[in-house]
């Protein structure tokens, strides 16, 4: 009897155990995780609580699910674009106090959102969608406007965007039929592509340059072919010059830190790019499509450059990267003009296909700081020959790849180095003498992305075989 009593006792004890976590034990492999991001959800449980190490729900990770009616968010910060888009049957989302960004239609075409007919959503310090009518005032425990929370808002008048808020998301306001007025707090830090536009809010500003929140130039309507961007603008916001057919020349004045994704896309008749010393970011695509693009130079103080930035700048003949931003996938893909890229020390890797179809390039200088470069890289990059310190990475990379590399230091392009490549630094230093791009490209020993006294004492040293 003892012994039967034990046993159900033990049996009893298990079926407890199995009951208190049936979804930690035998549903935790439905959950994709790395790193703490949840790339996606394959199981059919209606209620769902997302695993306690995760604080990024990646885009579309439960888009589709038909079955789940609740989610718990646990220590969710983080939800992507459409993560739960088209979840026919989510009606209840709970824990959302610690959400603090959220993308694109994260709960499109819910009954959780639905619900939210007449007023708005709200999670965590995210504003995620909106219905309300007339004119509208930002709750002040709102910090971010998500992308296109009020899209096609045919009610909404007007918006007073308050002090909390920082950052308004790309298409926030888009298509928003009835809004002429808006006020934007000085404190806005971040305004995405597209935010306002198709409103009767951007299409009745008269100024030439729309500059919101903590000058942040969202529109630009010039017709002027040259253009210099106002002293209080501080960033230059994504799509402000899309697709501007009459820009010819532009300059970004000081106190310019970035400029947005596809700021100047497709300016075609775009020639002349002068970049304040002030950059430090240039977002995906920002130049991309600009045909007439003949010259960059990138400062020193860039940090970042996005993917494709310059990509279909198919008149673009020489590059200067004088900052350590790393060569992004794309950079100059399909600028069948190419001939000459300065690469500056700092930067670390060259990003795939990044000069993809750059069928003129013959010569560009790579430095010793570079330790990755993709296998397609130069795809159908014509027959470009790579100037850099023997023994380096880019040297070895060159050998294995069959590309033909050179040292670096042939200041008079006499194919071999030694004094006289320092001699002839020292002159152009002294004005006594001009360099071609070539010779600048070759001479550039230091890699500073400019000829001075430095790159005479390297050469001298190459020379010696101390560099």
């Amino acid at each position: 009897m003892k012994k039967l009593k034990t046993l159900l006792l033990i049996l009893f004890s298990l079926l407890l155990l199995m009951m208190s976590c049936p979804l930690t034990a035998f549903s935790a492999t439905a959950f994709d995780i790395e790193d703490g991001v949840l790339i996606s959800y394959s199981g059919s449980e209606r209620s769902v609580t997302i695993p306690s190490e995760v604080y990024y729900i990646a885009d579309s990770a439960f888009e589709g699910n038909s079955s789940i009616t609740s989610v718990n968010l646990n220590n969710t910060s983080v939800i992507g674009n459409k993560a739960f888009a088209n979840c026919t049957s989510l009606s209840v989302v709970t824990s959302t106090d610690k959400v603090s960004s959220c993308g694109a239609y994260a709960f499109y075409n819910t009954p959780f959102q639905d619900s939210y007919s007449t007023k708005s959503l709200v999670l965590g310090s995210v504003l995620v969608s909106s219905s309300e009518s007339g004119g509208v005032v930002i709750d002040s425990s709102v910090a971010s406007i998500a992308p296109y929370a009020f899209v096609s808002n045919e009610k909404l008048t007007s918006v007073f965007i308050g002090d909390s808020v920082f950052s308004i998301g790309e298409g926030a306001f888009y298509g928003c039929s009835a809004l002429k007025s808006v006020t934007v707090s000085k404190y806005v830090s971040y305004i995405g592509a597209f935010a306002f536009e198709d409103t009767p809010y951007l299409s009745s500003v008269e100024d030439e340059f729309l500059v919101l929140g903590n000058g942040i130039l969202v529109d630009a309507s010039t017709s002027e072919s040259e253009v210099v961007i106002p002293e209080n603008v501080r960033q230059i916001a994504s799509g402000a010059f899309y697709k501007n057919k009459n820009i010819e020349s532009i300059v970004v004045t000081e106190g310019v830190t970035s400029i947005g994704m596809r700021a100047f896309s497709e300016c075609t008749a775009l020639k002349n790019i002068d970049l304040a010393s002030s950059l430090v970011s240039i977002d995906n695509e920002a130049f991309s499509g600009c045909a007439a693009l003949q010259n960059v130079v990138i400062p020193k103080g860039v940090k970042l450059i996005g993917d494709s930035a310059f990509l279909g700048c198919t008149s673009l003949q020489t590059a200067v990267l004088r900052g350590s931003a790393d060569v992004p996938a794309g950079l100059f893909a399909g600028c069948s003009s190419l001939e000459s890229v300065m690469l500056s020390n700092g930067i670390t890797s060259i990003g795939e296909y990044a000069f993809y179809n750059c069928s003129s390039l013959f010569e560009i200088s790579v430095p010793a700081t570079v330790e990755s470069i993709t296998t397609s890289a130069f795809s159908n990059a014509g027959e470009a020959s790579v100037w850099c310190k023997l023994n380096s990475y880019a040297n070895s990379f060159c050998e294995d790849k069959d590309i033909p590399s050179y040292s670096i230091g042939d200041a008079n392009l006499d194919g071999v180095v030694n004094v006289r490549d320092a001699t002839e630094v020292q002159k152009a230093t002294a004005s006594l003498v001009s360099m071609s791009f070539s010779a600048n490209l070759r001479g550039d020993a230091d890699f500073n992305g400019e000829i001075n006294v430095r790159d005479a004492t390297t050469i001298q040293k190459i020379v010696a075989g101390i560099e």
